[in-house]
C-alpha cells in the first residue's frame, strides 16, 4: 500500500462543474468534479448520469468519514483528496490488483487518490459505502503514521476494525472459533505480516485485544515507534509497557512488554472475545449522534448509557474537544436521568397518598430537568402528578374540616366538604380516605336525620299542649247549666 503523502492544497467546498484534474490523475477524461461541504474530498467522474448514485453517497459520507478519521488519529491525511468513479471495471482492477481474485472489493486508495469501481458498487446503500471508506481512510492513515512500517496484516485488521463494525464480522469470529478449536493460531511473529482470508479474523481479534486492554492512545503510540524505530516488531516494547507491581515505585522505568508476552495475553483474551467481546467495537462509541438524538426525545436515561462507555474512548483520540463535548451531553443526560428518579419517587409517593413528599419531589424533578438547559423535554407526567397532589392535598383538608365541622353540630359544613373530599378520594383510589369520607356523611346524615325527628317530635308536643290549653279554656269560658226552679 502506497502512503498518501502528496500535500493537497484544500478546495473551496461550493467548487463544483468543470475542471482540470490533478496530474496524477489515472487516465480517462475526468471532465466534471463535485467537492463535499467541508472541502476534505472532491469526487470526479467523465459524465453524472451514470455515476449519479455512487456521487450522492460519496458527498453524503465522505465529510464524515474524514472527520472520523482526523478526529482518531490526527491530521495526517491533506484535505482535497480525490476520489475517481470508474465505468471501467477493468480500469479498476488494473489499479487495484486485489480486486482480481474478489469480486467484492469495489474501493482502493493509494498516493494519489480512491479508486471506486461504479459496477462493483452498484446498489450499496450509503451506509455501506461509509462503513468502507472509513476502512480505507483508516488503512492509509496508519501507513503514513508508522512511515510504512506497518505490517500488511496489521492494515488490513486497522481497515476493518475502523468500519465498525465490518460486515462480516460473524463470520470473521466464527472462522477464529474454528481456528482456536484446531489450534491454528499463528504466532504475533509472523501473524502481523499475513494478509489473506485465513489470517483476517486473528488479526482482527489481535488488534481487538490492544485497543480493548491497552487503548487506542498506546496504539497511536505505537504507530509513531514504527515509523522511528523503522521496524513494527521492535516498536512493540516502546509502546506497550507492563504496569508496575503492586507496592513498586512509581518512578520505577516501565518495562516493555515483549511480543511474547503480548501473544500469550491475546490468547488468554480470547476466550472472552469469542464469548462476546467481539460484539465491542469502540470506534463505534466515536458517535455521538444517537445520544444526542435520544436527549432530544426526552430519553435521558439511555443517552447516559450510550455515552458513559464513549468517554474514556474519546479521552484517548486525537481531538480531545469530541471527548469535552460527549462531557457535556453526559452531564446533561445525567441530570434527566436524575428528574427521572426522582419523578419515579413522586409517582410512588402519591400512590402511597403522601401528596407532601410528592409535591417536595416535583418541584426537585423540575429543577433537575431545568439542569438539561433549554431542550428539556420534563415528561408529562410532572404535571399530572403536581395536579393530582395538588388536589389530593385540597381533599385531604376538606375531610380535616368535615371531621372537625360534625364532631362540632356543624352538620352543613361537615357534609359538604366530606362530599368534596368522597369525590377525588374515590377518583384516586385512595380508599382509606374515601372511607373516613363517606364516614363523615353518614355520621352527618344520622344527625341530621336524629334532628329532624326531634324537631318533628318537639312540635308534635307543643302542637299536643297548646291543644289541650286550649280546650281548657273552652271549657272554662262556658256558662254553668241552671236548674229549674222547685214547685
Amino acid at each position: 500500500m502506497l502512503l498518501f503523502c502528496a500535500l493537497v492544497a484544500p478546495l473551496p467546498a461550493a467548487a463544483q462543474g468543470s475542471a482540470s484534474p490533478p496530474m496524477n490523475a489515472p487516465p480517462g477524461q475526468w471532465r466534471e468534479r463535485e467537492v463535499t461541504g467541508s472541502g476534505r474530498f472532491q469526487i470526479w467522474f467523465t459524465q453524472r448520469a451514470p455515476v449519479a448514485a455512487q456521487a450522492d453517497a460519496y458527498k453524503q459520507v465522505a465529510d464524515g468519514a474524514g472527520e472520523m478519521m482526523e478526529d482518531l488519529f490526527g491530521p495526517a491525511l491533506a484535505r482535497g483528496i480525490s476520489i475517481y468513479l470508474l465505468t471501467d471495471d477493468a480500469r479498476f482492477v488494473a489499479l487495484a490488483l486485489a480486486a482480481k481474485d474478489d469480486p467484492a472489493v469495489y474501493s482502493f486508495m493509494d498516493r494519489n487518490g480512491i479508486y471506486i469501481s461504479v459496477p462493483r458498487s452498484m446498489g450499496l446503500k450509503p451506509v455501506d459505502i461509509g462503513r468502507n471508506l472509513r476502512g480505507v481512510l483508516a488503512r492509509e492513515t496508519a501507513a503514513l503514521l508508522s512511515g510504512g512500517n506497518a505490517p500488511a496484516g496489521m492494515l488490513d485488521a486497522v481497515e476493518r476494525y475502523a468500519q465498525a463494525p465490518p460486515g462480516d464480522l460473524q463470520a470473521l469470529v466464527g472462522s477464529l472459533n474454528q481456528q482456536v478449536t484446531d489450534n491454528r493460531l499463528a504466532p504475533w511473529n509472523t501473524l502481523w505480516n499475513l494478509s489473506d482470508a485465513q489470517a483476517d479474523a486473528q488479526t482482527y481479534s489481535a488488534f481487538a485485544f490492544l485497543v480493548d486492554i491497552y487503548g487506542f492512545r498506546t496504539f497511536r503510540t505505537y504507530l509513531e515507534r514504527m515509523r522511528d524505530t523503522r521496524d513494527w516488531r521492535t516498536a512493540f516494547p516502546r509502546a506497550y509497557t507492563v504496569a508496575p507491581a503492586p507496592g513498586m515505585a512509581t518512578t520505577a522505568p516501565a518495562q516493555g512488554e515483549s511480543l511474547m508476552s503480548l501473544e500469550t495475553k491475546w490468547r488468554a483474551y480470547l476466550p472472552q472475545f469469542l464469548g462476546g467481546l467481539w460484539q465491542r467495537n469502540q470506534f463505534t462509541l466515536y458517535s455521538t449522534e444517537d445520544a444526542t438524538r435520544l436527549l432530544s426525545q426526552g430519553q435521558y436515561s439511555q443517552a447516559a448509557t450510550l455515552l458513559t462507555p464513549a468517554i474514556p474512548f474519546l479521552q484517548q483520540i486525537a481531538n480531545p474537544r469530541r471527548a469535552v463535548d460527549a462531557q457535556g451531553l453526559l452531564s446533561r443526560a445525567r441530570a434527566g436521568a436524575a428528574a427521572e428518579t426522582t419523578l419515579r419517587d413522586a409517582g410512588q409517593a402519591l400512590e402511597g397518598n403522601d401528596y407532601d413528599r410528592t409535591l417536595t419531589l416535583v418541584s426537585q424533578a423540575r429543577t433537575e430537568y431545568e439542569g438539561i438547559g433549554r431542550d428539556a423535554r420534563p415528561s408529562p407526567l410532572l404535571a399530572q402528578f403536581e395536579d393530582r397532589a395538588k388536589r389530593g392535598k385540597t381533599a385531604a383538608a376538606d375531610l380535616t374540616v368535615a371531621e372537625t365541622a360534625v364532631g362540632g353540630w356543624n352538620v352543613v359544613l361537615a357534609r359538604s366538604r366530606a362530599d368534596r373530599a368522597l369525590a377525588a378520594f374515590t377518583e384516586f383510589g385512595n380508599a382509606p380516605l374515601a372511607d373516613r369520607a363517606q364516614g363523615v356523611i353518614d355520621r352527618a346524615n344520622d344527625t341530621i336525620r336524629t334532628a329532624a325527628l326531634t324537631t318533628i317530635g318537639a312540635g308534635l308536643g307543643v302542637l299536643l299542649l297548646g291543644l289541650v290549653i286550649s280546650t281548657g279554656r273552652r271549657l272554662r269560658r262556658q256558662p254553668a247549666a241552671t236548674l229549674p226552679p222547685l214547685d
